[in-house]
């Protein structure tokens, strides 16, 4: 176990001297006049759907999916699932746009079949994110992203429930209405540890927004007005978990897509509320070294959001 943790900070020390040596040359880059200010806050606001700002920002959310019954036997499953993130972005240089969070997640589940499942997956993430000029390539961005976190049954935090998720994309923003994402998710001892990733966001007017990025509320709004705005919304939670079974440990994959529509309420400049609903698919708990997997038959879901800018 020792020998393991060596060897994470290691790797999490080369990637942090590496990320430090981007935003060195990215200030260079800056200075030389290489990245308008311009570009890099329509960048920054097409990627946050927010106006770019150093501050701290609250995305607190819960989704309840009702008891369905399971695929190939008998017994049923109901979660409701929740998550919460918190966010700091300041400016480093300056300029360049940095985010510090903290993600909490929980899944509490209602099992009836017989399978032995845990009444509880949750997951401590926390995460930085760096966002700068991919040297001196036109309108073309680096963004990166480091997420340790301990995905367990009962917030854990040990070696067995440790993950260290990252990403690292390319951005090209040919102009202020598109920008184009390209890059991978790396999930080091999980089952499937390279994902690709390939999006964009294209607003071509004030009202309507096509964000469509994987794994990150995938969504088409329409401002009606400046306080209501209707979107439909794709996504999923796909993840592992080291849990207890039987007395002893094993891995816990927990998938869920989810399709639906609703409507964002801006309550203040300073707050906003989101009602959702739609359909659920694609939805198991499988343990990787078994043939234990409960496939939970198509439903639907409700979720509630607030967002707030603290």
């Amino acid at each position: 176990m020792a020998r393991y943790a060596g060897k994470v900070l290691r790797g999490l020390l080369i990637i942090f001297v590496a990320v430090f040596s981007f935003l060195l040359l990215s200030q260079e880059a800056y200075a030389r006049g290489d990245v308008s200010e311009e570009r890099a806050l329509a960048m920054e606001e097409a990627l946050d759907m927010e106006e770019a700002s150093s501050g701290s920002e609250f995305d607190s959310y819960i989704r309840y999916m009702p008891e369905r019954s399971v695929k190939s036997q008998a017994g049923s499953i109901g979660i409701i699932q929740s998550e919460a993130e918190y966010d700091y972005s300041f400016k480093a240089f300056g300029k360049l746009p940095v985010e510090l969070s903290l993600n909490p997640f929980c899944a509490n589940i209602n099992n009836t079949t017989a399978i032995k499942f845990p009444a509880h997956l949750t997951k401590l993430a926390a995460g930085i994110e760096a966002t700068f000029p991919l040297f001196n390539l036109k309108h073309t961005y680096f963004l990166v992203g480091l997420n340790p976190s301990f995905n367990g049954d009962n917030w854990n935090l040990n070696s067995a429930s440790f993950r260290f998720h990252n990403y690292y994309a390319a951005i090209f923003q040919p102009n202020e209405k598109l920008l184009f994402v390209a890059g991978v998710d790396v999930y080091p001892r999980y089952e499937d540890q390279v994902l690709p990733i390939v999006g964009l966001v294209y607003r071509p007017n004030k009202k309507l927004t096509f964000y469509l990025i994987p794994e990150d509320r995938s969504n088409i709004s329409y401002a009606i007005t400046e306080r209501l705005t209707l979107f439909i919304e794709g996504g999923s939670n796909t993840d592992e978990f080291a849990v207890t079974r039987n007395g002893s440990r094993a891995v816990l994959q927990y998938n869920q897509s989810h399709l639906g529509t609703g409507v964002k309420l801006k309550v203040n400049k300073y707050m906003d509320v989101t009602v959702a609903g739609g359909g659920v698919f694609d939805h198991y708990l499988k343990y990787r070294d078994s043939d234990g997997k409960a496939s939970i038959k198509k439903g639907l879901y409700t979720e509630f959001r607030i967002e707030a800018a603290i």
